[in-house]
């Protein structure tokens, strides 16, 4: 196996890391947002969250479409790990970018897990109810404490 495609897999393997924890914060952020639709803090994390989800998604399905072009022989190597190497630039952009933002992010989700509270100690909320937002608010507060 030629180097750079070990250095591909390599970068191809950090972008799914990458992803793979946006899409669990993402998921969290959605399920409490659903929960007290509050419509002012939904849309941010969606905005800030959909935004980088989209930007990797698009960024994957160039990788892949370079990487069929090299098998099938349209571009050549040196096309290839140019356009590759552009593609983790823009990786390392969107992972600078979501670090600056993650905190803005964190104290929205703080922001959710005080209204959890104010659910909790409100006496006409199921208790069904109230232990469903207990799980997801401990899941936010560990997913916040943890990074």
């Amino acid at each position: 196996m030629d180097p750079t495609r070990i250095i591909r897999f390599f970068f191809i393997g950090l972008y799914f890391l990458a992803i793979h924890s946006l899409y669990a914060m993402h998921h969290e952020c959605t399920a409490l947002a659903l929960i007290y639709e509050d419509l002012t803090i939904i849309t941010t994390i969606r905005e800030k969250y959909g935004d980088y989800v989209k930007a990797l998604n698009a960024l994957l399905k160039t990788s892949r479409e370079i990487d069929e072009a090299l098998i099938n022989g349209t571009i050549d190597h040196t096309v290839a790990t140019v356009a590759q190497n552009a593609i983790i630039n823009n990786l390392h952009e969107i992972v600078q970018k979501r670090e600056k933002d993650e905190h803005l992010l964190h104290r929205e989700l703080y922001k959710i897990a005080k209204k959890v509270d104010l659910v909790l100690s409100d006496p006409t909320v199921p208790e069904e109810v109230k232990r469903y937002v207990v799980a997801q608010k401990e899941a936010t507060i560990d997913l916040l404490f943890k990074s």
